[in-house]
């Protein structure tokens, strides 16, 4: 009888601990999704870029992206920042491949503009701020507001009128605290609607970019390292994330004293220099209506390689600069449809002109400079116009006689500059008016230059108020 005590006592014990291992199973806690996770160099994934963090490696995390309206990149974060990986200064990006895989070319880094309802992009309108459905993050708090609505206006937060003053770079709304809620007023369509919104998201706009260069291993992987001044922030590679800190992991230095937002470039035209391929062309002479013309094209691997809205984002970070000899940058206008960019100008100046292009792997495939020729053998002819007050509707001209042809401009105080453009016909081929009237007329000094060849003479150049009925010319002589 004791035997069988013992073993009944034995069979129920062995129910009750196996019953509490079922419940630690059931109430196990739950797995964080944004948790990093720490992998040995001999188990990294291929064409997954890795930061190495000691002797451990972390994927950077994916992230999504929008379009800003000046083509730059916009990044958001919310709970998944803890998802990024720390790069330490001293460590580096690794990435395998058993391909001959086309890595990416740059590292982009971003200024981070702060906590902020979900949506960037917004425009000043006599209403208030709007954006439209494409431009809120589906994952914000602010995206429930807009319902089955295209577009929303935000007239006033916390019974505040905002003003442009409230929007970033990006068109993202500033001084919004972390996770602090807010009276949002609102227009959709013309009613008025009010709700408590959440800025619980982080607004990241692309401002810098660092090329990049992989160096071979003998370790299985490849490795990518920033630059060694580079400065503290948030960085993508292709479309992953980490956060760089310009001190190294042991250092007493805390995360939280680091401006991240420090500029790395001084000028505009650095970055453009170290991150792009460049030519070069030669004026003779000054000329005028320059046209600069870069035919480009991907790889035949790149193409197939990507889907459609990964190519339409590899064509966003197309972008092209013309510098004159004098300094002056201006950015090539992309035409994604005939895979140009081009930039035209009214005048140029004779001296050594560059070319940049980003990235440096887009494939360059012809690049023409095409010119009118006036200014080659002509004679320049300067003449100076002072206002004392503002005014409008002024008549710049100038009246010439010969048959040679004749170009004229008009460069405002600002350095702007306006094409003179022809009056009817000439009479009997050998007289005739160029004019351009410009609407408004600041204080400060108008300066004309007239081209024209040696068989041409001009007779007067002068400028008028173009009423229709105002016949008081003013003479200026040279």
């Amino acid at each position: 009888m004791k035997k069988l005590i013992i073993l009944t006592i034995s069979i129920l014990m062995t129910i009750t601990i196996t019953g509490c291992s079922l419940d630690q199973e059931i109430f196990q806690k739950e797995v964080d999704p944004y948790e990093q996770v720490a992998v040995l160099k001999e188990n990294l994934e291929e064409d997954v870029y890795y930061v190495k963090n000691g002797t451990k490696f972390y994927a950077a995390f994916k992230t999504e992206r929008m379009e800003s309206k000046d083509k730059k990149q916009i990044r958001w974060l919310n709970d998944n920042e803890r998802a990024l990986p720390i790069y330490y200064k001293g460590e580096y990006i690794a990435i395998t491949s058993s391909q001959n895989t086309e890595f990416e070319t740059s590292i982009i880094r971003y200024k981070n503009l702060g906590y902020s309802i979900g949506a960037a992009n917004f425009s000043m309108t006599e209403n208030g701020l709007s954006c439209s459905e494409k431009d809120i993050i589906n994952e914000s708090d602010f995206y429930r507001v807009l319902g089955d609505s295209k577009t929303i206006t935000i007239a006033d937060i916390n019974g505040t009128s905002l003003t442009e003053n409230d929007i970033s770079e990006c068109g993202s709304i500033l001084n919004l605290e972390k996770d602090e809620e807010y009276n949002i007023g609102y227009y959709i369509g013309s009613y008025y609607k009010q709700d408590i919104v959440k800025a619980e998201t982080r607004i990241l706009y692309e401002f810098e970019s660092y090329p990049v260069e992989y160096k071979l291993t003998n370790n299985g992987y490849t490795t990518v390292k920033l630059p060694e001044d580079a400065k503290s922030g948030y960085y993508s590679i292709g479309d992953c994330m980490f956060i760089y800190y310009d001190f190294e992991k042991t250092s007493s230095v805390s995360a939280n004293e680091i401006d991240m937002n420090q500029i790395y470039y001084e000028d505009l035209t650095e970055s453009i220099f170290i991150n792009s391929q460049q030519y070069s062309f030669v004026l003779d002479t000054d000329k005028y209506n320059m046209e600069v013309v870069c035919l480009y094209e991907f790889s035949n691997s790149k193409k197939e390689a990507i889907s459609e809205e990964e190519e339409l984002l590899e064509e966003n970070n197309i972008k092209g600069y013309l510098t004159a000899p004098n300094g002056t940058t201006y950015e090539m206008v992309l035409n994604g449809e005939y895979n140009t960019l081009r930039t035209k100008l009214d005048t140029a100046i004779a001296g050594g002109w560059t070319i940049n292009i980003n990235p440096k792997t887009l494939i360059i495939s012809d690049i023409s400079v095409t010119s009118d020729e006036i200014l080659q053998e002509s004679t320049e002819q300067e003449y100076r116009f002072v206002f004392d007050e503002e005014t409008g509707n002024i008549k710049f001209f100038v009246e010439y006689e010969g048959n040679g042809e004749v170009h004229a401009i008009i460069i405002d105080p600002n350095g702007n500059t306006y094409d003179f453009e022809p009056e009817g016909k000439r009479n009997d081929n050998t007289k005739g008016i160029l004019s351009y009237t410009m609407p408004y007329v600041a204080t400060g000094e108008y300066i004309a230059k007239v081209y024209h060849y040696t068989d041409t003479d001009i007779k007067n150049v002068s400028y008028q108020i173009d009423t229709g009925n105002e016949t008081d010319i003013i003479t200026v002589t040279e």
